[in-house]
């Protein structure tokens, strides 16, 4: 059963009480971030035969995307602070699903 939708719905109410709890939208922002980070550091210290080519192709649509992500991500936690959350959530909501669903 797909529930993408009801996930990323969930996700937004907590950012949107998060962001609008810490009072400022950099350091909650760069908090998520940092925090989201921990994950990959341990992986890659774990797992050490990680090999990343700096001059493949890949490699740079890989970075190209994740900081897109990040952007994105930056963009809609300011959102989520100025405005409703409702409406932002469903913006997003779609979003997911349309990205998903490809």
């Amino acid at each position: 059963m797909y529930r993408q939708p009801d996930f990323t719905f969930g996700q937004s109410t907590a950012v949107a009480i998060g962001v609008r709890a810490a009072g400022n939208v950099g350091a909650y922002t760069a908090w998520v971030l940092g925090y989201g980070a921990l994950l990959p550091a341990i992986f890659i210290a774990f797992r050490c035969n990680l090999v990343v080519d700096a001059r493949a192709p890949e490699t740079w649509k890989a970075m190209g995307g994740g900081l897109f992500a990040l952007l994105a991500y930056g963009v809609v936690v300011a959102a989520f602070a100025l405005g409703p959350a409702g409406p932002i959530a469903a913006i997003r909501a779609r979003a997911a699903h349309r990205i998903v669903r490809r």
